[in-house]
């Protein structure tokens, strides 16, 4: 079962039910590229997070990739989470 979280562009994201609740909390957008994220604040400063980072609680040296290419799909099965070597 999943879910989907409205965006700020009117679009909508895809999340596995799992993940909902904690997600659909936060106002998300689209960056440049597509993918979905939002602003937080690190010290004073404006930092980017991105939703399927944080679906798979991916490290800085890690790369998540979505399995069909649409980075509106955010369910769980289709990320996929790599180390960058």
């Amino acid at each position: 079962m999943s879910h989907s979280i409205l965006l700020l562009d009117g679009s909508s994201t895809w999340v596995s039910h799992f993940d909902y609740d904690g997600l659909s909390m936060f106002t998300w957008q689209r960056d440049d590229l597509g993918f979905v994220m939002r602003w937080r604040p690190i010290e004073g400063i404006l930092q980017p997070l991105y939703m399927h980072r944080i679906i798979v609680g991916a490290w800085p040296d890690e790369s998540v990739r979505h399995r069909d290419g649409n980075k509106l799909n955010n369910r769980f099965h289709n990320l996929h989470l790599q180390k960058q070597s």
